[in-house]
């Protein structure tokens, strides 16, 4: 047998150099087992990878001269192998000997007590045991082998992080960096010199990077790398660069320190971004802002932008404070306190339309305003929705304009218009009036050269003045407007001056409020109740018993009755009002001038009290109750009962 039993230190020594000099590749313990083959004159040396248990194995066969060789794996070898239970195998366990062949040596390679892998050595001869010194000497250069194949993994483990890293920074166009600050090394990654626009073998320093830098960051670099380091304040800054090619790029640069056991920084690591897009975009939204700023302010018209969800101003310009009284700070804390000072009577439709805002309608509304101070102001608001991507109403813009001039002015226009067209009306009511009564004149005189033709002379004269009357009435209120208890007692005075005859009028009056006649059912309404009071004079008795003809004038809300009585001596029930069955030529007249809605006509005989009752109604759409701001009526020229 010839198994090596030499100088063991020199053997250890040399197996050292040969085990800490490799980097656990497959060609390096390829030479390690050739070297163990020559070494101790072995028929083959091997090295099999337990995880997995069929992973990586590698036979080295003698060398020539040296012993014969056999590239074939030992079938014994082999099945020695698989018999053991490497996973009870510990550190001290320094080698296994073979049960089945004596020169068959198996030496775990064990890391961290965990076994890793074997080395194993087939003697050229099997007639003895391996000696105790080189069992020895093969387990220290397992356990070597095994920190070997320890640190590699390790490296390539490192090696991938690395790698994973780098890529990661290329598709995000992240660089990394690492500064050792004990011996000022710096390394960056390829992304980091491209970022800065220098190739990717460039060899940075410090220096380098903070020539880069512009020159009016470079203080507030280095003060920020200074509160990194001193007070362990993360580093997180934005800065500028000027790249080789003149290109100035904006960087966020982001990163922290590392240091030993004793708190003593030895290395700053981080990253880099190129955020020159960003800073642009801001840039560009900080111009838009100041923009609307100075638009803002150069305008006396309210400008706004609000969000909706959450509600906040996200502008409104100092016109704001002016217009509603109010401080623009408080509308910030409060987004919804411009609705306190809308008119009360305005808010609901204020309401209506914020809400069309909300659901995409853009508006324009008016309403007033009541400031803080009592005053009124008018505003003119229009509003647009503004859209997200998806379409969604997520803000609201416009402009308010303060017009109450405007309102103002057109109020005096409207009124300077109603003046004048009411002067207008009045003249020409007050021109017709005095046409008619021109024309009364004549007929007058025409009755004293005809006196035959009185009665019916007579009747014309006493309807011409009816509606001479009427536009009298119409001169004198505003748009013609005449209240009906005017004309009731305006047709009574003129019918009794007319006739001669004593007319009592009773009149019941509610003023709260009177009551109004449409102009253009004024003329027919006077006629109605100067025939009417005609023909009751007409037609009454005439002993002295007789008291005359009464006029009782009521009215009841949105209703005037106007009652004409007289003494009879007979029954009047052989006549149809409606039918037009015994009418005179007056009633004829009546029934004719009768509008169709809004007024109605009972003449009926009261036997009880033998006389004649004409009453007669109207109502809506005839008469309307005076509004508030119309002038009161002028009545009372005669004895009246109120």
């Amino acid at each position: 047998m010839n198994h090596w039993c030499g100088n063991t230190s020199a053997a250890t020594r040399d197996l050292a150099v040969r085990v800490l000099g490799s980097d656990g590749s497959p060609k390096a313990i390829s030479q390690l087992l050739q070297h163990l083959v020559l070494l101790f004159n072995a028929n083959r040396a091997c090295f099999f990878n337990l995880h997995p248990f069929d992973g990586y194995q590698e036979w080295v066969p003698a060398q020539a001269g040296a012993g014969q060789g056999d590239a074939t794996p030992s079938r014994t070898l082999l099945d020695a192998i698989k018999l053991i239970d490497w996973g009870t195998v510990t550190s001290g366990d320094s080698a296994i000997q073979s049960q089945n062949s004596a020169g068959l040596l198996l030496i775990p390679v064990v890391y961290r007590n965990h076994c890793v892998a074997c080395l194993g050595v087939e003697a050229a001869t099997v007639d003895e045991a391996w000696p105790r010194a080189t069992v020895d000497l093969l387990a220290t250069t397992a356990l070597m082998l095994g920190e070997v194949l320890e640190h590699r993994k390790t490296d390539h483990s490192l090696s991938d992080v690395c790698e994973r890293l780098d890529l990661t920074g290329q598709l995000s166009n992240i660089g990394m960096w690492d500064w050792n600050t004990l011996t000022g090394e710096l390394y960056w990654s390829d992304t980091h010199a491209s970022l800065f626009g220098l190739p990717a073998d460039t060899n940075p320093s410090y220096e380098q990077f903070m020539d880069s830098v512009h020159p009016e960051d470079r203080d507030d670099v280095e003060e920020a790398i200074r509160l990194c380091i001193d007070e362990d304040i993360p580093y997180c800054h934005e800065h500028r660069i000027v790249r080789p090619d003149g290109k100035t790029c904006w960087m966020l640069g982001t990163g922290g320190v590392l240091r030993h056991d004793n708190g003593k920084v030895h290395r700053m690591v981080g990253v880099v971004q190129d955020i020159t897009a960003r800073k642009m975009t801001e840039q560009a939204l900080q111009g838009s802002q100041q923009l609307l700023r100075q638009f803002g302010e150069s305008i006396k018209d309210v400008v706004f932008i609000r969000d909706i969800h959450p509600a906040r101003f996200v502008f409104i310009n100092a016109a704001y404070e002016s217009l509603w009284g109010d401080s623009i700070s408080e509308l910030y804390k409060d987004p919804l306190r411009f609705v306190k000072f809308i008119h009360p009577d305005d808010l609901p439709d204020v309401r209506k339309n914020m809400a069309r805002l909300e659901q995409g309608t853009a508006i324009r509304h008016e309403y007033r305003l009541v400031r803080q101070d009592h005053s009124e102001r008018w505003v003119r608001v229009d509003a647009f929705p503004v859209r997200d991507e998806e379409g969604k109403v997520f803000r609201i813009a416009g402009l308010a304009e303060d017009i109450t001039d405007q309102r103002n002015k057109e109020a005096q226009r409207k009124i300077s218009e109603y003046r004048q067209r009411n002067a207008l009306v009045r003249e020409v009511h007050h021109r017709i009036k005095n046409n008619l009564q021109g024309i009364l004149g004549l007929l007058r005189q025409e009755l004293g050269e005809h006196p035959a033709l009185e009665s019916t002379m007579e009747n014309a004269i006493s309807k011409v003045r009816s509606i001479a009357i009427i536009h009298g009435l119409q001169s004198q209120g505003a748009h013609g407007e005449i209240y009906l208890c005017e004309i009731v007692e305006a047709i009574v005075l003129a019918v009794r001056d007319i006739q001669g005859k004593s007319i009592n009028l009773k009149l019941k009056v509610s003023v709260d409020p009177p009551l109004k006649i449409l102009p253009e059912e004024a003329v027919p309404v006077a006629l109605i109740l100067n025939e009417l009071l005609t023909n009751a004079i007409k037609h009454a008795g005439h002993s002295e018993k007789d008291s005359g003809t009464h006029v009782e004038f009521i009215t009841q809300q949105d209703r005037g009755v106007i009652k004409i009585c007289n003494s009879a001596p007979s029954a009047v029930n052989d006549f149809d009002m409606e039918g037009g069955k015994g009418l005179g030529t007056g009633l004829e007249l009546i029934r004719s001038l009768l509008p169709h809605a809004g007024a109605n006509l009972d003449i009926r005989y009261v036997e009880a009290a033998n006389q004649v009752e004409a009453r007669f109604a109207l109502t809506a759409p005839i008469i309307v109750a005076a509004d508030r701001n119309d002038r009161l009526p002028v009545f009372g020229k005669m004895k009246m009962t109120v």
